[in-house]
């Protein structure tokens, strides 16, 4: 038997995202916000435990982080380039792979 695999895609303007965010503000009294650098596996596990140890566990996922560099493709250095995909992509990966191993 095939599996058949759907893909789901969600838009929201901004003015719903931000109703939809002062929804939550409203109804949770619990916050918790660290900055961290999302390349960094070691913060990013610790950040996660520190989270479930507080709240036992995750119950939405937003991961929205992102960084850009507005130079010229051939004035931009590799350190730039090294730092955008640290971030867009393997902070991504990172964060993303360990709030999904707790579900």
């Amino acid at each position: 038997m095939s599996q058949v695999k759907q893909n789901f895609m969600v838009k929201l303007d901004s003015l719903a995202l931000v109703s939809l965010i002062n929804d939550l503000e409203d109804r949770v009294s619990d916050e918790f916000y660290k900055d961290i650098i999302l390349a960094d596996e070691k913060a990013v596990v610790n950040m996660i435990r520190s989270i479930k140890k507080e709240f036992g566990k995750i119950d939405i996922f937003l991961n929205n982080a992102g960084i850009a560099s507005m130079n010229h493709f051939l004035t931009t250095s590799f350190q730039t380039v090294q730092n955008i995909f640290a971030t867009n992509f393997f902070g991504i990966f990172l964060f993303s792979r360990k709030v999904f191993s707790l579900w």
